[in-house]
């Protein structure tokens, strides 16, 4: 994003497919550059004992299955707008390929250095108020969408949407790593993403089929703006129902006893 940033800014003519010929280009370079590389890294010995645990080992434990039953029907709540964000960038807002950079690059910077806070904040609170805030963060993407006016609303939007993903990378990995026994963390890590990949596809295709089909009447922007509000309303309230899960650690306390 920082290269398309700075080879895109002067870009004076009108946005084409031709203008992000080189981004996509130097994506696809990077991509496979930095797949190969991971052949270059150590790998940990392996255990002495392995063996190969089925899924429905891994399905018996009953904290597990609420958290993937909640991951993926947000997942089709996250990924209904997902087909929508274009539209609003695009036609009506009609923004450059720096601007897009720009915001892309903000959100990230926002989610970087934001980590490393919220490990911290994690080892104190607990993994669930986290996992809680960053479901509920991501509302704001879709709410700001529908009634942005100006390419300066979603930067601002996807700064706090950085916050949200730092907080979202900090605590999932951690709490199934805390759910899982240490044989076992991969396959829960992998569990979960597998539903995540069926979620987005349901969400993407509900959202664009449902807005196409019920909304289009009313006007292109308009059905754009329902099917983003609606977005919006299903991140938050299945956000909110995380507070549902178990809580997988319970922090220290670091106050002096009366003994010490």
């Amino acid at each position: 994003m920082i290269v398309a940033f700075f080879i895109s800014l002067n870009q004076s003519a009108e946005t084409t497919p031709a203008s992000f010929t080189w981004v996509l280009a130097m994506a696809a370079a990077m991509s496979i550059v930095s797949g190969v590389s991971i052949l270059f890294t150590g790998e940990k010995p392996p255990a002495s004992e392995r063996r190969r645990p089925g899924m429905s080992t891994v399905l018996r434990d009953r904290r597990l299955r609420r958290y993937l039953f909640l991951n993926t029907v947000y997942g089709v709540g996250l990924a209904f707008a997902w087909p929508l964000f274009p539209f609003v960038i695009v036609d009506r807002l009609a923004m450059k390929v720096w601007q897009v950079a720009a915001f892309s690059i903000c959100s990230s910077a926002f989610s970087s250095l934001s980590q490393r806070y919220m490990g911290s904040l994690m080892d104190r609170i607990g993994r669930r108020p986290l996992i809680v805030f960053s479901r509920v963060a991501m509302s704001i993407a879709p709410l700001v969408y529908a009634f942005a006016t100006s390419w300066t609303h979603i930067f601002l939007a996807e700064a706090v949407l950085g916050i949200g993903i730092g907080a979202w990378m900090s605590s999932e990995p951690t709490y199934l790593i805390d759910l899982a026994p240490q044989q076992l963390r991969a396959t829960y890590l992998a569990t979960n993403m597998t539903m995540y990949g069926v979620a987005f596809f349901l969400g993407s295709l509900a959202g664009g089929y449902v807005t196409d089909t019920f909304f289009a009447a009313a006007g292109s922007f308009q059905g754009i703006n329902t099917g983003l509000l609606i977005s919006a309303a299903l991140r938050l309230s299945i956000g909110l129902s995380f507070l549902k899960i178990h809580e997988t650690f319970k922090p220290v306390d670091r106050r002096p006893t009366d003994a010490a």
